[in-house]
């Protein structure tokens, strides 16, 4: 009984000649010993030939296009919904408060900035000497600032790294 429910499902490519050689063996061979499934493929052979005789006009290309894009749409409708665009809310805020608002932020940004004053730019030292003068000025800066730095050492680590430039 399963053999014969698996061998149906053959039998349509059995007749399209579109199964392998040792399928098609198989499929005559269960054929040769079951008179259902011999049955079966003789209904499938009458179907077959009546439905070949008819005259059916087959559709130009635009429709099947057509009927590719309409099936895409009702699937999509159907899977995802219909698609509704909702328009987006305007920018509400009013020229003369769009201006406010950038002063009140440029005045809050000059007052930072007088606040607390930011030191100058450090320039790069163009030789040695000017680079060991900078050294000793951010050293003065770093002793006023209470930090505790040794100079002598500093200009030791300064020393060291130019010898060690120079080899």
């Amino acid at each position: 009984m399963l053999k014969c429910i698996l061998i149906k499902r053959k039998l349509y490519d059995y007749l399209d000649d579109s199964l392998s050689e040792t399928a098609k063996l198989k499929v005559k061979n269960h054929l040769d010993a079951c008179h259902n499934c011999r049955e079966q493929l003789s209904q499938i052979k009458t179907i077959l030939d009546l439905a070949g005789q008819k005259n059916i006009p087959q559709p130009k290309g635009e429709f099947w296009h057509n009927f590719k894009i309409d099936l895409d749409r009702k699937l999509n409708d159907r899977l995802v919904g219909p698609l509704s665009l909702k328009p987006l809310p305007r920018f509400s805020l009013k020229p003369a408060l769009a201006y406010a608002v950038l002063s009140v932020f440029f005045l809050a940004i000059a007052a930072s900035l007088y606040k607390f004053p930011h030191p100058a730019a450090l320039r790069l030292a163009q030789n040695d000497d000017e680079l060991i003068e900078e050294a000793i000025a951010l050293d003065e800066l770093g002793e006023a600032l209470e930090l505790d730095h040794d100079e002598d050492a500093y200009l030791e680590e300064v020393d060291l790294f130019l010898a060690l430039e120079q080899a």
